[in-house]
Order: structure tokens, then C-alpha cells, then sequence
């Protein structure tokens, strides 16, 4: 008996889990529940273990660091895989590049807001820093470049910009509510 099936609304779902592989314009998101705070009150999605390792892997490999321990985000902010949720300095969370709130403001279901598409590690130290921003964003801290103790750095005045073709995938994946 095979694991994959189809919604009613015909779109390809595995273990009740659209994934990544499975994600193309026009099919299943995947559908999370925001009902969980982090210490500061901030909204976090329930993640399954399989879905955190698929946004974990979208994170930036590091040279001479153990892939599977620490990544950096796209802002240049190291994290560290069993900090998911944490504050501190190698705390990590998952961003959706183009916000809730502005996902909302386009008047997209809420059930597409976690779109893998959408979806990255972050620094919890940068995401603060990013809030709402897109594709021009702030960012708080990177990486220290030390192998033997692998930690961040604060930055200031440092903004990044969110890469031309995620820009073009997220515009493609909500393309029926983003007005040109």
C-alpha cells in the first residue's frame, strides 16, 4: 500500500505531508498550525522533524563544520540544528521570506502562508532583525569564520537582499494574488 495519496482537492500528499519533492506551482502548501509562542510571545509553527530537516537543508553548508550540526542562514548567521526555537546566539528559527502579514495584506489563504517555497532556517538573532522586511533586510549577526569555536558576531548597519530567483519563485507561487 503505497504512503502517498491525494486530497480531495487533488493535490499529492504523503503521510498527510505535502513535501518538498512533492511541491510545484500549483500544489498542496504545506498546512501548519500557528498556535505555538516562543518566549518572547513570537507566533511558531507546529513542524513536524521531517519538515524542519527540509527547511534545515535550504541553510548555507559551512566548510569544516559538520553540515548536519550547523548551517548559516541566508544572512550569513550560524546556527546550530538542535537549537530550533532558541534565542541565543546559535538559535534558529524557521522565516518566511515573505511575511505572514504581507501574505495576508495579498489576501492569500492562510492555509498557504507556510508554502515550502517560503520557507528558510534563520538565525533567531537575524529574523528579529528582518521582521516584516523583503526583500531588503536587516541583519544582527554572521558568522565568526572560527572552526574551533564556531559562534556569531554582531554586525551593524548590515542589510542584505533576499536572492532574485527566491524572489521569483515566491512571486510565481502567489502569483494569482500579487498585483504588478
Amino acid at each position: 500500500m503505497s504512503n502517498r495519496n491525494q486530497s480531495a482537492c487533488g493535490w499529492q500528499v504523503r503521510n498527510g505531508i505535502a513535501t518538498a519533492e512533492d511541491f510545484t506551482m500549483g500544489t498542496d502548501p504545506i498546512v501548519l498550525q500557528n498556535n505555538n509562542k516562543s518566549k518572547k510571545g513570537r507566533s511558531m509553527s507546529n513542524y513536524t522533524e521531517e519538515q524542519l530537516d527540509k527547511i534545515w537543508k535550504k541553510g548555507v553548508v559551512v566548510d569544516g563544520l559538520d553540515s548536519a550540526v550547523y548551517r548559516t542562514d541566508a544572512a550569513g548567521g550560524l546556527m546550530k540544528r538542535s537549537l530550533y526555537g532558541k534565542e541565543g546566539n546559535l538559535g534558529w528559527e524557521v522565516d518566511h521570506i515573505y511575511s505572514k502579514e504581507k501574505l495576508k495584506g495579498l489576501g492569500v489563504p492562510e492555509n498557504r502562508w507556510d508554502d515550502m517555497v517560503n520557507l528558510r532556517p534563520m538565525n533567531a538573532k537575524n529574523n528579529v532583525a528582518k521582521g516584516e522586511s523583503y526583500p531588503k533586510y536587516k541583519v544582527a549577526v554572521q558568522y565568526n569564520n572560527d572552526k574551533n569555536a564556531p559562534n556569531n558576531v554582531e554586525v551593524n548597519n548590515k542589510t542584505k537582499v533576499v536572492d532574485k530567483t527566491v524572489q521569483n519563485k515566491i512571486r510565481e507561487n502567489y502569483s494569482q494574488w500579487w498585483s504588478n
